[in-house]
């Protein structure tokens, strides 16, 4: 006990020794501790602070995380490396910079030197284009914000972040904001603008367009992708109305396993995937949603046939659904089979969403893929001509929205597509492939 109370009187003063004293005590005696310390102390003791082994090295910095409350994950961070080694081969008897330095004169030298590396990159935008960029988001506090981009060659950089909280986020706002990217960034090396599919967007490309002719302006590619996906699920046509209602279901499904705390408490003794969590806003969801509980069926099936199950109270839940229809549900062939198809015409979109939600310059090859998804729905809806059809109509009508003169410029100015590989190969229906400028929609254009 010796060494542990040394190691008291060194953390918490000279006057720490081991005795018996309530738990309330303890606590208000370290919150105050905690309270007095400060930098000016830690540096004026500093030699108290000499510690010789390892695990107490180990010790101080964990404790270090516990007593502020930081993500475990920053220990993975390269800076955090940085920090360390700069610290161990600092002069003797350095000490930390105070919360003041740190949010002024350091954040200041950094940002200098950030600026100093991205020179290179705008020295290419003029020979490689740029393209601008936006997004809007939210936060907790129902703040609503607008980051600006400028992307060229794979490298994005951003220009502006605008709180728009105050704002009507209207056309002439988001025009407003992107002109001036625009004239920072130099009119001449802008190649196109790349925004939401919202209506207030494209009012504003109508305004950029007046005064910058030369500048496309293309609908986010994914965001395009996940309406369409959205347009199947929510369609109103007779022969997708089993969609709708399997999708529901497996929302339905979901919700009830995560907003009943014991229903969720069965799940996890069954399933060691985390996969009911599906965030509302991120692209795709419908399929993700799907996806998921397919990829769960095994499970679900042996937690509704499990004796925890059974023994669950059959209260009012947070979900729209009962304890019995869930059960029902995830029994039912049927429920199965229908998720199984609907996933199989599902995936080409899927597929060409993940694609495009990436950070990696994809323009030229979105039309050669909007061209095969239609082949693979064909292949996937081979026996339901009529329903084939539909689903093809709605990837026509989104894609028809898209600015298609851009997209088919780049496919034919990109060179895999003539290469040997690419004209030997067959498309999804067995045709052959022709050359993008000789190909009969994309001369048309």
């Amino acid at each position: 006990m010796k060494m542990e109370e040394d190691e008291a009187r060194r953390i918490f003063g000279g006057s720490a020794r081991r005795t018996s004293v309530s738990s309330a005590l303890v606590v208000r005696q370290v919150d105050k501790i905690a309270t007095c310390i400060s930098v000016d102390k830690v540096n004026e003791n500093c030699d108290m602070y000499k510690i010789s082994s390892k695990d107490k090295v180990d010790g101080a910095i964990a404790r270090f995380f516990y007593g502020n409350g930081i993500p475990f994950n920053v220990a993975k961070s390269p800076f955090w490396v940085d920090m360390v080694r700069a610290i161990n081969g600092a002069p003797k008897g350095y000490g930390p910079p105070s919360s003041e330095k740190i949010k002024t004169a350091l954040l200041d030298k950094e940002k200098t030197k950030a600026d100093q590396a991205l020179i290179f990159i705008k020295q290419q935008w003029p020979t490689y284009g740029v393209s601008i960029v936006s997004d809007g988001w939210g936060n907790m506090k129902d703040e609503s914000f607008m980051k600006i981009m400028a992307v060229s060659e794979g490298k994005a950089m951003l220009i502006s972040g605008i709180d728009c909280s105050g704002d009507d986020i209207s056309g002439e706002f988001i025009a407003e904001s992107l002109l001036r990217a625009i004239e920072s960034v130099g009119a001449y090396g802008v190649v196109q603008i790349l925004t939401d599919n919202i209506p207030s967007c494209k009012a504003a490309d109508k305004i950029i367009e007046t005064a910058y002719p030369h500048i496309f302006w293309s609908g986010c590619m994914a965001h395009t992708l996940s309406l369409l996906l959205k347009d199947v699920v929510k369609s109103t046509n007779a022969a997708l109305d089993f969609v709708s209602k399997c999708y529901q279901q497996a929302k339905g499904i979901m919700n009830y396993i995560k907003n009943h705390s014991s229903s969720f408490h069965v799940f996890r003794k069954f399933s060691a995937l985390n996969a009911l969590q599906v965030k509302k806003r991120r692209y795709g969801q419908h399929f993700v949603v799907i996806e998921r509980i397919l990829r769960l069926k095994s499970d679900l099936i042996n937690m509704v046939l499990s004796e925890e199950w059974d023994r669950l109270k059959k209260g009012r839940s947070k979900s729209s659904m009962e304890h019995e229809e869930v059960r029902k549900i995830i029994l039912n062939d049927n429920f199965w089979k229908k998720l199984k198809i609907i996933l199989t015409f599902m995936k080409p979109i899927w597929d060409v969403l993940h694609f495009c939600d990436s950070d990696k310059a994809c323009v030229g090859e979105i039309y050669q893929r909007m061209d095969d998804m239609l082949g693979y729905i064909k292949l996937a809806l081979d026996e339901n001509t009529d329903l084939c059809e539909i689903v093809q109509g709605f990837v026509v009508e989104r894609w028809e929205k898209m600015d298609i003169p851009l997209h088919s410029l780049a496919c034919v100015l990109t060179p895999y597509y003539y290469s040997d590989y690419w004209l030997t190969s067959l498309n999804p229906c067995g045709e052959k492939r022709n050359k993008p400028h000789s190909d009969p929609d994309v001369h048309k254009i």
